[in-house]
């Protein structure tokens, strides 16, 4: 078994509905991917980064993961850790291939004007697969079940994601990259039929 297929199965052990949240956003990354002609073994490579996203998460307490109220401030700061503990488990392994997908647990938080963790890196200072993971990401959490949430119709979400709270939080306030919320508006079913087969 590869490091990949490891952790994947790490994931599926502690945790089903991350296991099965990580493979929907790889499987948006992917649609998004392809959906903005990247060439196949970069959606490919997206798609397998996108599925180990929330690897960090494995270094975090059930009690904290599973809680389903509000987290206090110091259980929010330790969940805002996962990136960086995510970077540190992929790059120890010391296989290149896992790299992007390092990249990509360390930086799917980041936001687009800058306001995101680890790093508050801004714009295209965020790497591109990052940048893309991160509305998969959201999207994919929206649209999911959670213990503290109901799931959102697609059509909620996507208002969501391009109207509402998440896209802006004031005047010049965007999480996600421009060209990618685009896609979101004029081709929705691309996240749409990609969650459905995730």
């Amino acid at each position: 078994m590869g490091a990949k297929a490891a952790l994947r199965r790490l994931t599926e052990l502690r945790s089903h509905e991350t296991f099965l949240h990580e493979q929907r956003v790889g499987a948006l990354a992917y649609a998004l991917s392809a959906r903005l002609g990247l060439p196949p073994g970069t959606c490919e490579a997206y798609r397998h980064a996108a599925e180990l996203h929330d690897v960090g998460k494995l270094a975090l307490p059930d009690t904290v993961l599973e809680k389903p109220g509000p987290l206090s401030p110091a259980e929010y700061a330790l969940v805002q850790r996962h990136t960086e503990y995510g970077h540190d488990l992929l790059m120890a392994s010391g296989m290149p291939e896992l790299a992007l997908a390092a990249e990509v647990a360390l930086s799917h938080h980041e936001r687009w004007d800058g306001s995101g963790y680890p790093h508050a890196l801004r714009g295209e200072a965020v790497p591109p697969a990052a940048r893309l993971v991160a509305l998969c990401d959201v999207y994919a959490a929206l649209r999911e079940e959670r213990a503290y949430k109901a799931p959102l119709s697609h059509e909620a979400t996507r208002y969501y994601l391009l109207h509402g709270g998440a896209a802006r939080k004031g005047p010049g306030s965007i999480q996600f990259d421009p060209a990618l919320l685009a896609v979101l508006a004029s081709a929705p079913e691309v996240f749409e039929d990609a969650f459905a087969r995730g």
